[in-house]
């Protein structure tokens, strides 16, 4: 194993565990953190502790290194014995879940947390996904960069939110690279780019304020250029989508399409905020009142009628009318054109893995 990797990390359960049992490890992701340390990490499973370093021995900051997901023994070991110290409050006769999480049911995800999780099966399943870490923005960010064995793939940046982590995009993976093998159409293909935003899973966490969606986005884009793609399409939820919607806005010249599934809105202007608009209110252009990031969803849908870009599809320019590829899970049985007059020509570029 090569010399561990600089810095550490403090990550919750929430951002990293969520892969077991995703609905019970939110509830748990409120009761317990911890502290994971990731020096044992390894970012060159080739063997050789030098490789993308820089001739004083520190990581060079544009090299694309490969990284491998190893949590040490004693780090697994302290939170099961923080677990099994884990003192519950008493419950009200009959309160159920009025006043909270139901203890019986805390009681229950406790006990599979410490006695049935495995994480060391979570670990596996999730190294067979191609990881790797660069530094955008003096930060090292993690990413899974999983190329698609078909040659006209079209990039993809899938990007999460909170309390979430790469690991929400897992299943999605194989479906969107390789469609064909999910019975799809190879012509439905991605290259996909999962990155852990700044603070998140196995990236860097930021030592200073001011990673607002701006920032973030920019992140993202320099991520993509470092990869070599100057064409891609985004998908987000939840803050992945502010934040998709701001690198839409901020750099529509590189993006092909934007897929959101949260999108915001506050009240009608002069009206009751606890009140619903009226249909005819809001038929009304000036009725809707649009956060920022709306405003610049609305902008880059507005620039991107041309290229035949819309907020739930990723279509390149060129493709026939009606034909669309759209990002979500059923995303590679999507009724698609073959009758496509050309295809987007992004750069691509490709690294090994050791």
């Amino acid at each position: 194993m090569s010399g561990p990797l600089s810095g550490e990390g403090r990550h919750t359960i929430a951002s990293l565990l969520r892969a077991g049992r995703p609905v019970k490890a939110c509830v748990l992701a409120g009761l317990v953190t911890v502290s994971f340390t990731v020096a044992a990490c390894t970012a060159d499973p080739s063997g050789d502790s030098m490789a993308g370093s820089s001739a004083e021995g520190q990581p060079d900051p544009m090299a694309v290194r490969p990284f491998t997901i190893d949590i040490p023994d004693d780090v697994l070991t302290d939170l099961r014995d923080r677990l099994s110290r884990t003192r519950l409050p008493e419950e009200s006769p009959g309160t159920g879940w009025d006043q909270g999480a139901n203890r019986a049911y805390v009681a229950e995800l406790l006990a599979y947390w410490e006695d049935e999780f495995d994480w060391r099966a979570q670990e596996r399943r999730l190294n067979e996904f191609d990881h790797f870490k660069t530094v955008i923005d003096g930060l090292d960010v993690h990413f899974i960069h999983q190329r698609s064995p078909e040659p006209n793939a079209i990039p993809l940046l899938l990007t999460h939110g909170w309390p979430g982590s790469f690991v929400e995009f897992a299943n999605l993976i194989g479906p969107l690279t390789d469609p064909a093998a999910y019975g799809g159409d190879a012509a439905d293909a991605f290259h996909v780019v999962i990155p852990s935003l700044p603070g998140y899973g196995f990236s860097g966490k930021p030592a200073e304020t001011g990673y607002n969606p701006e920032r973030m986005a920019d992140v993202l884009a320099g991520l993509m250029e470092r990869l070599g793609y100057d064409r891609y399409g985004a998908q987000g939820g939840d803050w992945g989508a502010i934040i998709s919607r701001t690198l839409a806005g901020n750099y529509s010249d590189r993006l092909i399409g934007l897929h959101s599934n949260f999108m915001t809105a506050g009240p009608p202007r002069g009206g009751n905020p606890n009140e619903l608009p009226t249909r005819s209110e809001s038929a009304e252009p000036s009725a809707p009142r649009l956060s920022r990031t709306d405003v610049v969803t609305s902008r880059f849908k507005a620039a991107s009628r041309s290229r035949s870009a819309t907020a739930s599809t990723i279509r390149p320019p060129g493709w026939p009318p009606g034909s669309s590829r759209n990002s979500t899970a059923g995303a590679t049985t999507t009724a698609t054109s073959r009758a496509r007059s050309r295809r987007t020509k992004c750069s691509r570029t490709s690294h090994s893995t050791g």
